[in-house]
This record gives C-alpha cells, sequence and structure tokens, in this order.
C-alpha cells in the first residue's frame, strides 16, 4: 500500500503483467461508490482519477484462463491493490537538532 497525493496527480493507472495467456479481458472492480475505475478496452490496465478528499481504496481485477491439460475447466485468477490518497499538507514538521563544532 502507498499513499498518493491527489492534489499532486490525475490519477492512478494499475496495470497488468500475466505470466501467460488471458482468454478473455479481465474485469476491474473499485470499493468505492463514488470514485469510478476506468478499464481500457484490452482490460490489460485500468484508471482510476484522483478524489477531492482522502480515502483508502481497494482495487480488484480477475480474469479467466483456461488450463490446457482441462480444457472444459475455466478457472478465475484475482489481484487486489490497496492505495491511499491524502492532500500533500504537511503533518510533521520533522525538527532536529545538530551540534555546532567550535
Amino acid at each position: 500500500m502507498a499513499n498518493h497525493f491527489y492534489d499532486k496527480i490525475a490519477g492512478l493507472r494499475f496495470t497488468l503483467s500475466p505470466n501467460g495467456i488471458i482468454d478473455e479481458p479481465p474485469t476491474w472492480t473499485i470499493d468505492s461508490d463514488t470514485i469510478p475505475i476506468i478499464p481500457e478496452a484490452d482490460g490489460m490496465s485500468a484508471f482510476v482519477p484522483s478524489p477531492d478528499h482522502d480515502v483508502q481504496i481497494t482495487v480488484a481485477v480477475t480474469a479467466k484462463v483456461d488450463n490446457p491439460a482441462t480444457p472444459d475447466e475455466v478457472e478465475t485468477i484475482m489481484a487486489s491493490l490497496t492505495e491511499t490518497f491524502s492532500h500533500s499538507k504537511a503533518t510533521e514538521l520533522g525538527l532536529t537538532v545538530a551540534e555546532v563544532p567550535l
């Protein structure tokens, strides 16, 4: 999980790099009623625009794959990531002290 400053970026692009063949375009979901997820036509990536408030989201993607050893059985594989958006305002001052030599 990473934090992203929503006032500094347009959004996040999620991209798949499968290690084999996917039988049809993957399906993308997001656990938010107010933030959309916009998949590309081939389903290999999706865009989430930056919200205007602090929020944590989970993006999930599923894909159907066929095992050649069992051609009548289709499996569904899945991946997900949780990301946080926040404003870039400072929350700590980071005060330090250092000795000054003679």
